[in-house]
């Protein structure tokens, strides 16, 4: 039997709590639609 769970983290019912929808990090202030330099992440590796 193949199971086809998505994981917890990417599950799309997550979305209330992950704001931002690029390092999908819920402690993250940035909200969607915002400038990517608000990404508590966007410093990383030149990006986010």
């Amino acid at each position: 039997a193949v199971v086809s769970e998505a994981p917890a983290e990417e599950a799309p019912q997550e979305s209330e709590l992950v704001s931002c929808n690029l390092c999908l990090d819920p402690k993250c202030p940035r909200q969607k639609g915002e400038p990517r330099t608000l990404c508590i992440h966007s410093g990383k590796r030149g990006e986010a």
